[in-house]
């Protein structure tokens, strides 16, 4: 292995230790980006509002058949 750091590894992550597969540096930055990712995924999804337009949305474009779509016309409907 040459001593100087690839291209794709300081691309991704210059402050990581390198590691002697280079492989293992990338698949580690990646999660890291994927684990920031789920954060803010959550985050939008826990307002509750966001997520029943969203559910109205897919129903309303969606022809299967949700069972959830089935609930939530019950309580509207009363």
């Amino acid at each position: 292995f040459p001593n100087k750091p690839l291209p794709l590894q300081v691309q991704f992550r210059p402050d990581m230790p390198r590691s002697p597969i280079p492989g293992l540096n990338v698949l580690s930055s990646c999660l890291s980006w994927i684990q920031k990712f789920s954060r803010t995924y959550q985050a939008l999804f826990n307002s509750k509002t966001l997520l029943a337009s969203i559910f109205q949305a897919q129903t309303e474009q969606s022809p299967v058949f949700h069972p959830q779509s089935l609930l939530s016309k019950q309580v509207t409907d009363g």
